[in-house]
């Protein structure tokens, strides 16, 4: 679990990519009472892996969420990793995104896989 495409693309970009994403794979458990992101994604992935055709709505909705809960797993990820780099008195991540622009492609690429 927590390896989706998406984020494993990301891992090879960031320089502590795979680190970073352990670092926030052993938070999510330590958070888990209050709710599991990668369970979330996980949930979503498997509903929508086992829909059938039917309410149309329904399967948007399914990838809206899991899309949600994906981008939310990316922003965990490479804000851990921009952490390693810099801190918040010297560029605020914003501007260290920006610097990144692949970053943002990956990013507006997201997708649940069906």
């Amino acid at each position: 679990m927590g390896d989706y495409k998406d984020i494993l693309n990301l891992t090879r970009v960031l320089v502590c990519g795979p680190k970073s994403k352990a670092d926030v794979d052993v938070i999510i458990e330590r958070c888990a009472g209050a709710g599991h992101l990668r369970d979330d994604i996980f949930c979503y992935s498997k509903e929508l892996e086992n829909f059938l055709d039917g309410d149309d709505e329904y399967q948007a909705y399914l990838m809206d969420m899991g899309t949600k809960a994906l981008r939310r797993y990316f922003f965990l990820i490479t804000f851990r990793s921009y952490l390693y780099f810099t801190s918040a008195t010297e560029m605020q991540f914003s501007s260290w995104m920006d610097a990144r622009p692949e970053l943002g492609h990956l990013c507006n690429d997201l997708r649940i896989v069906k």
